[in-house]
C-alpha cells in the first residue's frame, strides 16, 4: 500500500541514483492508510508548547515494530494539552526508507521546528537530519512542505539556545555496528559519538563542534540531552547500554571530558533534562532517583543547584511499559511531560499537565495540573498482539507450602522480590509484566538471563517460569524435566513484553538442603 501511494511522488523525485540523498514527503491532509483505526506501532513521541494553550506533538509510527515502514505524524491541541486533533499530516519517502525519532522545538525566531531522522532502506546505510518549521503555529499554521538537510546523524531531543544566541542541537553517531556501514569505526578516532551540534545562523548552516566518546562496551543509542550550568559549562547526559553518562565541556562544547558513568541508576532508556524557567533544571525518569525499576513508574525531579542533588519526585504514571519522555513549559511555567505508553500492545501517547510546585511536593497541589491525559491511541492489530494463552490444563496441582529458601553461588546475583516492574535480569532491560496473584509475594534469583544458580538452604517448594519449546527454542523445559520439575496447571502468562514468545509457563520441585539448581538460558528461579 505505501509503495502504490508514493508512486506518484517518486516520479517527482525523478531517478534516485545510488548515494543521492532523497528528501521526505510531507503527506498533508493524512492519507486514509495512516489513520489511528489501522496504525499498528507507535511511541517515542516529542512535545513543544509554542503558548499557553497551544501544544504539539509529534511520533514515530507505521509499520509492525521499529522497522523501514515507520513514519513520523504531528497532532496539535488548542486548549492546554485537554483535547487533541488526530494526526494532522504524515512524514514519509518513497520505498523502504524510514523517518524516525522526531524531535519538536519552539525556536527564538518564532517557528515551530520539527526535527527528525531518515535512514535508507539498505542494511547499514547512515541516518540523515532532516527539518521543516512552521509559520504563525498559535493562530493560522502554516507548515512547510520541503524538508531540509540538517546534518548526519540522529537526534534524539530537543535543541537549546545557549547564552550567546547560538542554536545547539544534541546529534549523535550511534556506535553500534549493525546501525552503521561495513567498516565503521568504532574507536574514538571514528565518527561516533554524542554531537554538539552549533548553528550560529538560526539554522541556516550547521558546524560539529565536538562531541562526547561513550566506549564500545558501554556505547549503544546515544539520545543525549543538553544543558548550559549557571558556571558556564555545558552538560551532556547520555543514554548507555547500562543507565546514564555523563560529559561536560569548558571551552562551549569544543572539547569533552572522558566519560563519566552517573550515580543515578537507570534503564537503557531516554531521559528528559532541561531548563525551567525558573533556573531550576528538570529531570523526568524512570523510577524512583535513586532505583533502576525498567521501563516503569515514570517520575519528575527538581534540581535548584544544577544536577548536585534532586527534590521532589512526582510519580507521573506507574504503570509498566511507560518510557521516552519530552516536555516542554509554557509563558506561565506549565510543564507538558510526553511519554508513550505499551508501543506495541496499547499504543498509546500520554501527556502530563504539571507545575514545579507539583514536582516538590511529590503529589497534585496546583488546581490545573493533570496526569494521564491520553493524546492518542493506535487500534491496528500487531501480528504478535493477543497471543492465545494455553490453559496448562495436563499439569499438577500448584502447591504453595512449604517454601524452599536459597542462597545465590554467582557474584553479582541477587535474592529479590517478584513484583510488577521489576528488572528481570541483570545484562537485559526486561521487567515483569502484570504478576499472577498465586506468585505475588514470592522471591527469585535475579542474575543473568543466560545462566541461573543457586544452592537451597531449607527444603521446600521451588518454581522455574520458562517458556515451552514451542515458544521459544531458549526453554529450559529439559533441564527441568530431567531434573524432577513438574509442570503446573495453570496458564502461561506473558512475563515481559508482548509477544506469545514471551508467554510462561511454571514448573515446580519440593527441593532439598544442599541441593543446586542451575541452568542456560532463560528461566527464572522462585521461591
Amino acid at each position: 500500500m505505501k509503495k502504490i501511494l508514493f508512486l506518484f511522488f517518486a516520479f517527482l523525485c525523478g531517478s534516485i541514483f545510488a548515494g543521492e540523498r532523497v528528501p521526505p514527503v510531507v503527506l498533508e491532509p493524512l492519507p486514509t492508510e495512516y489513520r489511528d483505526e489501522l496504525r499498528r506501532f507507535q511511541g517515542i513521541p516529542s512535545l513543544a508548547v509554542t503558548d499557553n494553550q497551544n501544544v504539539w506533538a509529534a511520533w514515530y509510527t507505521g509499520g509492525v515494530t521499529e522497522d523501514q515502514d515507520n513514519y513520523v505524524v504531528v497532532i496539535h491541541s488548542a486548549d492546554g494539552g485537554e483535547t487533541w486533533s488526530k494526526p494532522l499530516f504524515a512524514i514519509d519517502q518513497p520505498g523502504a526508507p524510514r523517518q524516525y525519532d522526531p524531535s519538536l522545538w519552539y525556536a527564538p525566531d518564532g517557528k515551530l521546528h520539527l526535527y527528525w531522522s531518515q535512514r535508507p532502506g539498505e542494511d547499514g546505510a547512515s541516518a540523515d537530519v532532516y527539518t521543516i518549521s512552521c509559520e504563525n503555529p498559535n493562530s493560522v499554521p502554516v507548515w512547510q512542505k520541503n524538508p531540509e538537510y540538517v546534518t548526519a546523524g540522529i537526534m534524539m531531543n530537543k535543541p537549546i539556545s545557549d547564552s550567546r544566541g547560538r542554536w545547539i542541537f544534541p546529534v549523535s553517531v550511534w556506535n553500534v555496528k549493525w546501525a552503521e556501514p561495513e567498516g565503521f569505526d568504532q574507536s574514538s578516532a571514528g565518527p561516533s559519538g554524542a554531537w554538539f551540534v552549533v548553528s550560529e545562523d538560526e539554522g541556516k548552516s550547521y558546524t560539529k563542534l565536538g562531541r562526547g566518546y561513550t566506549p564500545p562496551e558501554m556505547a549503544l543509542f546515544d539520545e543525549h540531552s543538553i544543558v548550559e550550568m549557571k558556571d558556564g559549562r555545558f552538560w551532556m547526559m547520555n543514554r548507555t547500554q547500562r543507565g546514564i553518562g555523563n560529559f561536560y565541556s569548558s571551552d562551549g562544547g569544543k572539547t569533552w571530558t572522558d566519560f563519566q558513568p552517573s550515580e543515578i541508576p537507570h534503564t537503557s532508556s531516554r531521559t528528559f533534562l532541561r531548563r525551567l524557567k525558573s533556573g531550576n533544571l528538570i529531570f523526568v525518569k524512570n523510577g524512583p532517583i535513586d532505583k533502576d525499576t525498567g521501563r516503569s513508574q515514570m517520575t519528575a525531579f527538581i534540581s535548584r543547584d544544577d544536577g548536585k542533588t534532586w527534590e521532589g519526585g512526582l510519580l507521573l504514571d506507574e504503570r509498566v511499559n511507560v518510557s521516552y519522555p519530552d516536555g516542554d513549559q509554557t509563558p506561565d511555567g506549565t510543564i507538558f511531560i510526553i511519554y508513550d505508553f505499551e508501543r506495541y500492545g496499547a499504543k498509546e501517547i500520554y501527556v502530563a499537565r504539571v507545575t514545579e510546585e507539583d514536582i516538590l511536593a511529590g503529589k497534585i497541589v496546583s488546581p490545573g495540573s493533570r496526569l494521564k491525559i491520553l493524546a492518542n491511541k493506535a487500534y491496528g492489530k500487531s501480528p504478535w498482539e493477543q497471543p492465545e494463552l494455553r490453559d496448562n490444563a495436563d499439569g499438577k496441582a500448584w502447591v504453595n507450602e512449604p517454601r524452599a529458601e536459597f542462597k545465590t553461588v554467582t557474584d553479582g546475583d541477587e535474592i529479590v522480590d517478584f513484583e510488577t516492574g521489576r528488572k528481570i535480569f541483570t545484562n537485559r532491560v526486561y521487567v515483569f509484566n502484570e504478576v499472577p496473584d498465586y506468585l505475588k509475594g514470592k522471591r527469585f534469583i535475579f542474575s543473568t538471563i543466560d545462566r541461573t544458580a543457586a544452592v537451597c538452604v531449607r527444603e521446600g517448594m521451588a518454581y522455574v517460569m520458562t517458556p515451552l519449546k514451542d515458544r521459544n527454542s531458549d526453554s529450559v523445559i529439559d533441564y527441568l524435566t530431567e531434573n524432577g520439575f513438574e509442570k503446573v496447571a495453570k496458564p502461561e502468562f506473558i512475563l515481559f513484553g508482548q509477544s506469545k514468545n514471551d508467554a510462561v509457563t511454571v514448573f515446580q520441585k519440593k527441593v532439598h538442603v544442599g541441593e543446586k539448581i542451575e541452568f542456560g538460558k532463560w528461566g527464572v528461579l522462585a521461591f
